[in-house]
Protein backbone atom coordinates (compact mmCIF):
# COMPACT_ATOMS: atom_id res chain seq x y z
CA UNK A 1 0.00 0.00 0.00
CA UNK A 2 1.52 3.66 -0.86
CA UNK A 3 0.44 6.56 1.13
CA UNK A 4 -3.40 6.44 1.99
CA UNK A 5 -4.89 9.79 3.29
CA UNK A 6 -8.28 9.98 4.98
CA UNK A 7 -10.28 11.99 7.20
CA UNK A 8 -13.18 11.54 9.45
CA UNK A 9 -14.93 14.89 9.73
CA UNK A 10 -18.26 15.46 12.26
CA UNK A 11 -19.26 17.43 15.01
CA UNK A 12 -18.19 16.98 18.46
CA UNK A 13 -19.50 14.05 20.37
CA UNK A 14 -20.00 11.93 16.95
CA UNK A 15 -16.38 10.26 17.70
CA UNK A 16 -14.28 11.40 14.53
CA UNK A 17 -11.65 11.71 16.94
CA UNK A 18 -11.92 8.07 18.36
CA UNK A 19 -12.30 6.60 14.99
CA UNK A 20 -9.09 7.97 13.42
CA UNK A 21 -7.18 6.79 16.70
CA UNK A 22 -8.86 2.73 16.01
CA UNK A 23 -8.05 2.96 11.87
CA UNK A 24 -4.39 4.35 12.83
CA UNK A 25 -4.15 1.19 15.39
CA UNK A 26 -5.24 -1.10 13.39
CA UNK A 27 -3.52 -0.19 10.93
CA UNK A 28 -0.05 -0.88 12.65
CA UNK A 29 -1.40 -3.81 13.84
CA UNK A 30 -1.48 -5.11 10.35
CA UNK A 31 1.86 -4.39 9.99
CA UNK A 32 1.63 -0.77 8.27
CA UNK A 33 2.97 2.81 9.45
CA UNK A 34 0.36 4.98 10.67
CA UNK A 35 0.31 8.70 12.05
CA UNK A 36 -3.07 10.45 13.40
CA UNK A 37 -3.77 14.00 14.10
CA UNK A 38 -6.84 15.56 14.95
CA UNK A 39 -8.41 18.87 16.04
CA UNK A 40 -11.76 20.10 17.56
CA UNK A 41 -12.86 23.02 19.46
CA UNK A 42 -12.70 23.89 22.74
CA UNK A 43 -16.68 22.48 23.91
CA UNK A 44 -17.17 18.83 23.96
CA UNK A 45 -20.01 18.22 21.87
CA UNK A 46 -21.34 20.57 18.84
CA UNK A 47 -18.28 22.15 17.33
CA UNK A 48 -16.68 21.20 14.30
CA UNK A 49 -13.48 17.96 14.76
CA UNK A 50 -12.36 16.03 12.31
CA UNK A 51 -9.20 13.12 12.25
CA UNK A 52 -6.85 12.44 9.84
CA UNK A 53 -4.49 9.44 9.28
CA UNK A 54 -2.16 8.50 6.75
CA UNK A 55 -1.37 4.98 6.27
CA UNK A 56 1.72 3.53 4.09
CA UNK A 57 3.58 0.55 3.88
CA UNK A 58 6.72 2.85 4.54
CA UNK A 59 7.85 5.00 6.58
CA UNK A 60 5.84 8.48 6.88
CA UNK A 61 8.10 11.49 6.42
CA UNK A 62 5.24 14.15 6.61
CA UNK A 63 2.52 13.14 8.91
CA UNK A 64 -0.17 15.24 8.02
CA UNK A 65 -3.31 14.40 5.28
CA UNK A 66 -2.79 16.96 2.44
CA UNK A 67 -5.12 15.15 -0.61
CA UNK A 68 -7.15 12.85 0.97
CA UNK A 69 -7.73 9.76 -0.99
CA UNK A 70 -11.19 9.80 1.96
CA UNK A 71 -13.48 11.26 3.34
CA UNK A 72 -15.78 9.93 6.16
CA UNK A 73 -18.67 12.66 6.66
CA UNK A 74 -20.58 12.63 9.39
CA UNK A 75 -21.80 15.60 9.07
CA UNK A 76 -22.47 17.96 6.37
CA UNK A 77 -19.97 20.33 8.15
CA UNK A 78 -16.83 18.00 7.08
CA UNK A 79 -17.94 18.48 3.33
CA UNK A 80 -17.52 22.52 3.91
CA UNK A 81 -14.55 22.22 5.68
CA UNK A 82 -12.67 19.35 3.98
CA UNK A 83 -14.34 18.86 0.59
CA UNK A 84 -11.49 20.86 -1.21
CA UNK A 85 -8.95 18.11 -0.20
CA UNK A 86 -10.58 15.41 -1.33
CA UNK A 87 -8.59 13.80 -4.31
CA UNK A 88 -10.31 13.19 -8.38
CA UNK A 89 -12.05 10.00 -7.58
CA UNK A 90 -11.42 9.94 -4.28
CA UNK A 91 -13.99 8.17 -2.15
CA UNK A 92 -16.14 10.06 -0.38
CA UNK A 93 -18.58 8.43 2.36
CA UNK A 94 -20.76 10.68 3.78
CA UNK A 95 -23.84 10.05 6.33
CA UNK A 96 -27.06 10.27 4.31
CA UNK A 97 -29.09 11.78 7.61
CA UNK A 98 -26.57 14.69 6.49
CA UNK A 99 -26.39 15.00 3.17
CA UNK A 100 -28.49 18.49 2.63
CA UNK A 101 -26.81 19.16 -1.21
CA UNK A 102 -26.38 18.00 -4.40
CA UNK A 103 -22.51 17.26 -4.74
CA UNK A 104 -20.07 18.34 -7.84
CA UNK A 105 -17.03 16.64 -8.27
CA UNK A 106 -15.49 13.70 -9.37
CA UNK A 107 -16.06 11.36 -6.52
CA UNK A 108 -16.94 8.00 -5.87
CA UNK A 109 -19.79 9.17 -3.53
CA UNK A 110 -21.43 6.46 -1.36
CA UNK A 111 -24.44 7.13 0.94
CA UNK A 112 -24.50 5.39 4.24
CA UNK A 113 -27.52 5.45 6.37
CA UNK A 114 -25.77 5.25 9.41
CA UNK A 115 -27.15 7.25 11.87
CA UNK A 116 -30.59 5.38 11.09
CA UNK A 117 -28.66 2.33 11.33
CA UNK A 118 -27.16 3.23 14.74
CA UNK A 119 -30.42 4.14 16.34
CA UNK A 120 -32.39 1.60 14.89
CA UNK A 121 -30.17 -1.49 15.90
CA UNK A 122 -28.13 0.05 19.19
CA UNK A 123 -30.84 2.58 20.29
CA UNK A 124 -27.76 5.31 20.03
CA UNK A 125 -26.78 7.48 16.94
CA UNK A 126 -23.77 7.35 18.59
CA UNK A 127 -22.41 4.24 16.89
CA UNK A 128 -22.63 5.74 13.31
CA UNK A 129 -19.08 6.49 13.22
CA UNK A 130 -18.18 2.66 13.31
CA UNK A 131 -20.64 1.99 11.32
CA UNK A 132 -18.27 4.12 8.73
CA UNK A 133 -15.41 2.63 9.75
CA UNK A 134 -16.71 -0.95 8.51
CA UNK A 135 -17.65 1.01 5.36
CA UNK A 136 -13.89 2.31 4.74
CA UNK A 137 -12.30 -0.83 5.81
CA UNK A 138 -13.84 -2.49 2.94
CA UNK A 139 -12.00 -0.02 0.41
CA UNK A 140 -8.82 -0.44 2.43
CA UNK A 141 -7.81 -3.90 1.50
CA UNK A 142 -4.57 -4.25 3.95
CA UNK A 143 -5.94 -3.30 7.78
CA UNK A 144 -7.95 -6.62 8.34
CA UNK A 145 -11.27 -6.65 10.51
CA UNK A 146 -10.18 -8.44 12.92
CA UNK A 147 -7.06 -6.23 13.39
CA UNK A 148 -9.63 -3.42 13.64
CA UNK A 149 -11.76 -5.30 16.64
CA UNK A 150 -8.39 -5.59 18.60
CA UNK A 151 -8.05 -1.69 18.25
CA UNK A 152 -11.71 -0.98 19.22
CA UNK A 153 -10.66 -3.20 22.18
CA UNK A 154 -7.79 -1.45 23.31
CA UNK A 155 -9.01 1.87 22.67
CA UNK A 156 -12.73 1.87 23.75
CA UNK A 157 -13.88 2.07 27.36
CA UNK A 158 -17.21 1.39 27.19
CA UNK A 159 -19.92 -0.20 24.73
CA UNK A 160 -17.17 -2.42 22.98
CA UNK A 161 -19.23 -5.01 22.02
CA UNK A 162 -21.57 -2.99 20.58
CA UNK A 163 -18.76 -1.09 18.41
CA UNK A 164 -17.87 -4.11 17.27
CA UNK A 165 -21.07 -5.38 16.37
CA UNK A 166 -21.77 -1.73 14.81
CA UNK A 167 -18.19 -1.98 13.15
CA UNK A 168 -19.24 -5.67 11.18
CA UNK A 169 -22.69 -4.07 10.29
CA UNK A 170 -20.90 -1.45 8.18
CA UNK A 171 -18.38 -4.13 7.05
CA UNK A 172 -21.07 -6.10 5.46
CA UNK A 173 -23.00 -3.70 3.80
CA UNK A 174 -23.27 -4.07 0.27
CA UNK A 175 -21.99 -1.01 -0.98
CA UNK A 176 -20.99 0.31 -4.98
Amino acid sequence: MSRFEVRFGGMGGQGTVLIGTILGHAAILSGLYATKTSSYGAEVRGTYAYSHVVISDKPIKYPFAIALDALIALHSKALDMELKLLKNNGLLLIDEEFLDRKINGNYKIIKIPASKLALEKFGRKLFANMIMLGVLLKFIKSISIEDTKIAIKENVKAGVEKNIEALKLGFGMQVE
